[in-house]
């Protein structure tokens, strides 16, 4: 669990709500930060 909190929290810093998160977020010029932050903790939580 220690992967995914640092991860909310970059996420929190930059603005976004890992709680939140929508399609048309994964659609924003963020797409590949996301792919990459998002789904990983789930594979390795």
């Amino acid at each position: 669990m220690r992967n995914y909190r640092d991860i909310s929290y970059i996420l929190n810093e930059r603005g976004f709500n890992v709680h939140h998160l929508t399609p048309s977020k994964l659609l924003s010029p963020h797409t590949e930060f996301f792919s990459f932050t998002y789904d990983t903790p789930l594979r390795i939580g």
